[in-house]
């Protein structure tokens, strides 16, 4: 029988909640530039794409709280490392820019 305590469900959880977020973010980002900034050029963003990066990975934040309240450890287990994952992976992408400035 299928559990929610298992390290798959808390992968599955840590993948998909951060790509939303950041679907969602991405989308509120653009709404807020059109709505409040109409002289801004599309090209010159407010908010930089690799900040709404970070704010999705902490998105993980809730799935993690909510696995933790019922006591699933290995489900949070599963979303503490694809969390990992995501951060080793925009690191990866992202720090060499970071440390030139």
């Amino acid at each position: 029988m299928w559990t929610k305590n298992t390290i798959w469900t808390g992968l599955l959880a840590g993948v998909l909640v951060p790509f939303v977020g950041y679907a969602v973010l991405l989308m509120l980002a653009e709404k807020f530039q059109v709505y409040f900034l109409p002289e801004r050029s599309p090209n010159d963003p407010v908010f930089d794409s690799m900040t709404l990066q970070v704010i999705a990975l902490c998105c993980n934040l809730i799935p993690m709280h909510l696995f933790n309240r019922r006591h699933f450890a290995q489900a949070m287990r599963g979303v503490v490392f694809s969390t990992l994952g995501y951060a080793v992976v925009w690191f990866v992408l992202f720090g060499v820019e970071i440390f030139q400035n």
